[in-house]
């Protein structure tokens, strides 16, 4: 999960707080929900704020699920035969360039379904809590 933050710095123009407010709710945030991959938008208002802070109407947080390259399965079904597989390797399994091959291995990295001991050392299978959703989509509902 990936979350985007966006701070609206500046001030409304007395008066047009509640109008400002009407269009980011019925105009705003249902366009920030059809962004790509967005499964939740939240937009808080400022309420109150310390003295001589500058003032944030509003902040937006777009929640996104972002996907894995479809290149990466054969590196996990590598990890998952062989155990682990050296780094190296990649552009063999994957059939890619070593460029694109290291891409592919990094965004593996990057979630945690692949990980070494040593940062250039062999590569083994991980199950991280934090990787649930990309590893079993919809297994759970979202309110539990």
């Amino acid at each position: 999960m990936l979350i985007r933050y966006a701070e609206f710095v500046g001030t409304i123009k007395a008066g047009k707080q509640e109008e400002f407010y009407d269009f980011v709710e019925t105009t705003l945030t249902p366009l920030w929900t059809k962004f790509d991959g967005a499964v939740n938008v939240s937009v808080c208002r400022e309420l109150e704020r310390d003295e001589g802070a500058p003032s944030i109407p509003l902040l937006l947080a777009i929640y996104r699920q972002e996907t894995l390259p479809d290149e990466c399965a054969p590196l996990l079904q590598e990890a998952l035969v062989r155990g682990e597989f050296e780094r190296g390797e990649a552009s063999r399994i994957t059939g890619l360039p070593d460029r694109s091959a290291r891409r592919v291995l990094k965004a593996l990295t990057d979630e945690g379904l692949l990980a070494s001991v040593t940062e250039k050392g062999p590569v083994s299978l991980r199950f991280p809590v934090q990787a649930l959703d990309t590893l079993f989509p919809r297994l759970y509902p979202e309110d539990v």
